[in-house]
């Protein structure tokens, strides 16, 4: 709604004034912009930096937000795109000859203004409480999907493996006995220097009781018997921007890390700094984990099809013993009670961190290996639900914003007609 005056209070040309304080062609530019807090960073920017239209479809155009976002120096990025470029003026003659720099607004009958803010008023009305329900769908969505992750953690989702082999009559190899058959490899394994380190053994006194069949374990335990299996990325001058290059194998940031989920954001090195960073390398069905950034840990697992590849210094490469299902893994550290147990190791005013210990010492539940076939097939099926709900909210999200733009455009050209 433009306001929360009623018919008896009509809008002046001030009221309108203050609720749209740019020129209607940076409207109609800003309503290209589909992420609502990049839409809100243009709108400021250009009221600050008094931008033009060309220019503030010169910055959209170019990604200003993301880049900015992106910028260790936001605040240089900020004074840099207040200045304006040539291609942003315009001449005496454009000024005239282009529509959308010269803007002849009619002003109707002061009845008509009063008509047409009360119908725009209406179906704003209308029109938000229809997005206010989607927004509240998007929101019990992800609150679903939360739950199927914690269920999947706490032995809810599917029957135990115990359970199976009593109504199986059968017997079953429990986590816990699992978990010292992959010690047992590991030190059987290990040919470093020096003496044989144990892996982190986690603190279970504060835990909850688990399902029967079930152990805890910290990622380091848990990780393959392989040089590297844990590891961070390169720091320092082994990894510069001037490496990086238009192709060549990947490397894994922090933006290819969504919550639980793969982000296919492109970033190349060339083939020969490549193989001077083997011990970076990352490959397909890895776990990925966000050292840095929101919702520790975070983490993602690598597609098959992504090819030869590094990890940066914010990620941490992770592959699992073989008798660890990936996905299992995937599904336990985007999880709530994962990332609530782990809090009180984050750290970092404003952005925050784990370090590579700290990350090998985050405590897991694990189920045994069959148990963990079903939980990841039970959650890829309800995951894959959510997602086919979830798009069909964007979509008409999407309509709804388009269907906004149609009503405004309509109240000023004189189009909008009476509803019932």
């Amino acid at each position: 709604m433009l306001s929360g005056k009623s018919a008896m209070s009509p809008f002046t040309p001030a009221d309108l004034a203050s609720a749209f304080p740019l020129p209607w062609s940076h409207y109609v530019r800003l309503l290209s912009v589909k992420n609502p807090p990049a839409r809100e960073f243009y709108h400021a920017e250009a009221l600050r930096g008094g931008w033009s239209v060309r220019q503030l479809g010169r910055q959209i155009a170019s990604q200003f937000y993301e880049r900015t976002a992106l910028s260790r120096n936001k605040n240089a990025m900020l004074r840099k795109g207040a200045v304006a470029s040539a291609a942003d003026s315009t001449s005496a003659d454009e000024e005239v000859r282009d529509p959308l720099v010269l803007e002849f607004l009619p002003i109707p009958p002061l009845d008509e203004q009063q008509r047409i803010v009360a119908e725009i008023e209406k179906q704003f009305t209308r029109f938000e409480a229809g997005v206010s329900s989607l927004k509240g769908a998007q929101a019990a969505l992800k609150r679903y999907r939360a739950g199927v992750l914690k269920a999947a953690c706490d032995g809810r989702l599917v029957p135990t493996e115990a359970e199976f082999a009593r109504k199986e009559n059968r017997s079953c190899e429990s986590a816990d006995i699992l978990l010292r058959r992959i010690l047992k490899e590991r030190h059987k394994k290990w040919n470093g220097k020096g003496k044989y380190k144990e892996p982190f053994v986690p603190m279970t006194t504060n835990l909850p009781t688990q399902p029967e069949g079930w152990t805890w374990a910290t990622i380091e335990q848990l990780a393959a018997p392989e040089p590297n299996s844990i590891t961070d990325g390169p720091f320092g001058s082994n990894l510069k921007t001037e490496h990086y290059t238009d192709s060549g194998p990947r490397v894994i940031r922090l933006q290819n890390v969504g919550d639980g989920v793969y982000v296919d954001e492109e970033a190349h090195i060339s083939e020969a700094h490549f193989r001077r960073l083997q011990k970076h390398r990352v490959f397909a069905d890895d776990l990925v984990i966000a050292a840095f950034g929101e919702n520790p840990p975070r983490s993602c697992v690598i597609p098959p099809a992504l090819g030869p590849a590094i990890v940066k210094a914010a990620c941490i490469r992770f592959r699992p013993h073989c008798e660890i299902a990936v996905k299992y893994m995937n599904a336990a550290l985007n999880s709530d009670p994962v990332r609530k147990r782990t809090k009180g190791m984050v750290h970092g005013v404003g952005r925050p961190r784990l370090n590579l210990g700290e990350i090998k010492s985050i405590v897991l539940p694990v189920p045994p290996f069959a148990e963990q076939l079903r939980i990841v097939a039970e959650v890829e099926r309800r995951l894959s639900v959510i997602d086919q709900l979830q798009a069909i909210v964007a979509t008409n999200l999407e309509r709804a914003t388009r269907l906004g733009r149609s009503i405004l455009s309509r109240a000023f050209a004189g189009q909008l007609s009476s509803s019932v």
